[in-house]
């Protein structure tokens, strides 16, 4: 599994594998509406444990793009692993 592979790269108890449950976008601020990135439902993300907000996640990677530093909404996307 992906997440496993995720895993191995961040080493460390900080992240969790999430899902993306329906067409969605990662955004490079949490307020911001203009410079987003589009993602399909099904991508995998890593999420970032430590980060406390509300109403978004820190997505620490995904599709091995390396560490990122993007935001998602938290309604987007589902708990795997």
């Amino acid at each position: 599994m992906k997440c496993k592979k995720y895993f191995k790269k961040y080493p460390g108890k900080g992240y969790d594998c999430y899902k993306v449950s329906k067409k969605s976008k990662l955004r490079k601020r949490m307020q911001d509406f203009e410079n987003i990135i589009p993602i399909k439902e099904g991508v995998l993300l890593l999420i970032d444990k430590n980060f406390k907000n509300k109403v978004f996640y820190k997505v620490v990677d995904y599709n091995n793009f390396g560490p990122l530093n993007l935001y998602i909404l938290k309604k987007d996307i589902s708990f795997i692993f």
